[in-house]
């Protein structure tokens, strides 16, 4: 008896086992798309928060060791050049051996635009003036000066979306006032302040100081969710100093 050969797949069955394999390879790409774009924002945002508590470190620790009955100078709230300068108390060990006459410096903290990439990137900068500088603007009353922003300030945070600080003072009831810079008779005790950060895939899309700006005015639901933030109310933290 003759055996009757394999029966081969039909054109139908080839393409109908092909269209089954499309599908599923395009069902995976789509769980791998998804799970990637999710693993990119948690990342990112992990980066933002990163970014966000070595600023707030830096920052309270400066509050920590102030003294301002030296001088606060403030800036104007609400504005992307936003900066608050004050004295401090530095180690010699913060200082360099040029710069270090004493422990009493100045620091001046203020938003600022860099370009990165052909891009702008809003940061918060810091900028230490040290002791040699400190001690003779203090004697002239030059605090003015001695506390404006430099192009030597390093950044302590990039894609900063807003930057608030705002000597403050006990009021009437115990609530925290705006304290005035034109009573010298009234030195600020604390600061409230705010600062936000940009997650990664949010600071990409900002090319400009106009989008920056426009991302620190008005922002929607799923721009809240792409940023990253913290606030409080610090005194100024040096015995003896209010």
């Amino acid at each position: 008896m003759r055996r009757r050969p394999p029966s081969a797949f039909s054109l139908v069955e080839l393409v109908l086992a092909m269209l089954a394999g499309m599908t599923v390879l395009l069902a995976a790409a789509g769980w791998f798309g998804t799970t990637g774009e999710r693993c990119g924002r948690v990342q990112g945002g992990v980066a933002a928060r990163r970014e966000l508590r070595f600023a707030v470190a830096e920052w309270r620790a400066d509050l920590a060791a102030a003294v301002p009955k030296a001088g606060v100078v403030p800036g104007e709230s609400g504005a992307a050049g936003d900066r608050l300068g004050f004295f401090l108390l530095q180690a010699p060990g913060k200082q360099s051996e040029k710069g270090r006459i004493g422990d009493l410096c100045g620091v001046v903290y203020q938003v600022r635009d860099r370009m990165e990439d052909g891009r702008t990137m809003r940061c918060l900068m810091r900028g230490l003036r040290e002791s040699a500088e400190a001690y003779p603007a203090l004697k002239a009353h030059a605090l003015d000066s001695l506390l404006a922003p430099r192009e030597t300030d390093e950044p302590v945070a990039f894609g900063v979306v807003r930057f608030e600080a705002r000597p403050v003072v006990r009021g009437p009831e115990g609530e925290w006032v705006d304290w005035s810079a034109g009573d010298p008779s009234v030195r600020p005790e604390a600061v409230a302040w705010r600062i936000e950060v940009a997650r990664p895939e949010l600071a990409k899309r900002l090319a400009t100081p106009q989008d920056w700006d426009a991302l620190a005015g008005e922002r929607g639901a799923s721009d809240e969710r792409a940023i990253e933030g913290q606030a409080g109310v610090t005194a100024f933290g040096h015995e003896g100093a209010r």
